[in-house]
């Protein structure tokens, strides 16, 4: 008959699972090594030692987490590149359709600029260069590769985004140069422009910093 595992050998297991547990995802292999060596490990009480040892580190590398290690920061970020995906395309093909002289299609988008009539924007499509909502459309897939980047907890994430970002807030401030712009939008639609770069910029930076992170934990 088997003797049964004493006490502290039950505490033992009970403290490695928990260390299991709290491992991050990217570090369950250094976990089950841990694991591993500990069913080499014959006295009870250095093996406890060991298990406490484990669930401390694992803790420590939880601390450490980055932005993408969370799912739900996965998916706040990706919703809110989808939501800037939609806008840049939005916007691209509203400006291109009426080029094409699709304005059939062009009426629909005009939903997007929240008017039923895209009309009194005619005399500012016709000053928008064909390069402007090009650049919205490389906007717009360089979203969404992020997106692809986010979820895959790729840091090229903060690359993507980056580099669309400085995009269309160029392409932005270039608009502001022209009086018709302005004049056509309100100063309310200025602030919600605004407001949207500064978002994106905070989640840039913490895509940054979680890069930064990741390249710590990895060295």
């Amino acid at each position: 008959m088997r003797n049964s595992p004493s006490v502290c050998r039950s505490l033992t297991d009970t403290v490695m699972r928990l260390a299991a547990k709290v491992f991050p995802f990217g570090r369950q292999e250094w976990a089950a090594a841990m694991h591993a060596e500990l069913q080499g490990i014959e006295n009870d009480c250095e093996a406890l030692r060991w298990a406490i040892g484990c669930l401390r580190t694992g803790l420590r590398e939880r601390c450490r987490l980055g932005l993408l290690d969370l799912r739900v920061a996965r998916w706040t970020v990706a919703l809110w590149a989808i939501y800037q995906v939609e806008g840049n395309l939005c916007d691209a093909f509203l400006v291109l359709s009426y080029k094409l002289g699709q304005l059939g299609i062009t009426q629909f988008l005009s939903r997007c600029t929240g008017s039923k009539d895209y009309h009194p924007l005619v005399s500012l499509f016709d000053a928008t260069a064909v390069w402007e909502p090009s650049l919205c459309l490389v906007g717009g897939a360089l979203y969404l590769l992020g997106v692809v980047a986010v979820l895959r907890r790729s840091h090229y994430a903060f690359a993507l985004f980056l580099s669309a970002l400085l995009g269309e807030v160029s392409l932005w401030l270039y608009e502001l140069t022209k009086p018709l712009f302005v004049a056509i939008y309100s100063s309310a639609d200025l602030v919600h422009d605004t407001l949207l770069y500064t978002v994106t910029a905070l989640l840039v930076l913490a895509l940054w910093q979680d890069s930064r992170i990741s390249r710590r934990s990895m060295s």
